[in-house]
C-alpha cells in the first residue's frame, strides 16, 4: 500500500452478519497500516488503527431503500521527518455517518454523509496557542453492480 509517500502493511480483520430481521447487514473491521520503512526523502510515514461499526436495515417501503449507519474510530500515530517527529501528524478522530441504499434494475445507488470529530491532533491541540477550528462534512455517492464475469487466469472453478 502507498497512500501517504512511503510503502505500508496493512493488517485487516473483518466480522459481518447478514440475517433477515433487522439490522440485515451488520458487522465491523479493525485494520492496521504500518509503515515499512523511511522513504527516500527521510519520511517515515504514521501507523494507523482503525475500528469500524456499520449496519444497514430491511428496505423501507416509503423510500424504497435501506438505511445505515457507521461509527469509526480512527488512531495515527506520528510521522517522522529524518528522524524528528513531524507536528499535527498524530490524532484521533470519530466518524459518524448515515446512509441510503437503493437496489435498482441496473445495479445499487447509494447516498451517504459522514462528520468527523476530531478528538485529537493538529485540529484540536496547538503547541503555539493559534485559534484554530475545522468543520468538515463528508458526502458520498457510490454506484455497485454485479458482474458476470470471471478474470480466466484466476478462476477457482475452472476444470470443476
Amino acid at each position: 500500500s502507498l497512500s501517504n509517500g512511503v510503502y505500508n502493511g496493512l493488517f485487516e480483520a473483518q466480522y459481518f452478519i447478514k440475517q433477515s430481521k433487522n439490522p440485515v447487514f451488520y458487522g465491523g473491521a479493525f485494520s492496521i497500516r504500518a509503515p515499512l520503512f523511511e522513504n527516500s526523502y527521510g519520511y517515515r510515514g504514521s501507523s494507523s488503527y482503525e475500528l469500524s461499526f456499520n449496519g444497514f436495515s430491511k428496505i423501507i417501503k416509503k423510500i424504497n431503500a435501506s438505511l445505515g449507519g457507521n461509527f469509526i474510530f480512527q488512531h495515527n500515530t506520528d510521522a517522522y521527518w529524518g528522524g524528528k517527529r513531524a507536528p499535527n501528524s498524530k490524532s484521533t478522530v470519530l466518524v459518524c455517518g448515515l446512509g441510503a441504499l437503493w437496489n435498482l434494475p441496473f445495479g445499487g445507488v447509494s447516498l451517504g454523509i459522514q462528520k468527523p470529530l476530531f478528538l485529537t491532533g493538529g485540529f484540536v491541540e496547538s503547541g503555539d496557542n493559534i485559534a484554530q477550528e475545522v468543520q468538515a462534512l463528508q458526502f458520498t455517492i457510490s454506484f455497485r453492480k454485479v458482474l458476470d464475469w470471471v478474470v480466466p487466469w484466476i478462476d477457482p472453478l475452472k476444470g470443476l
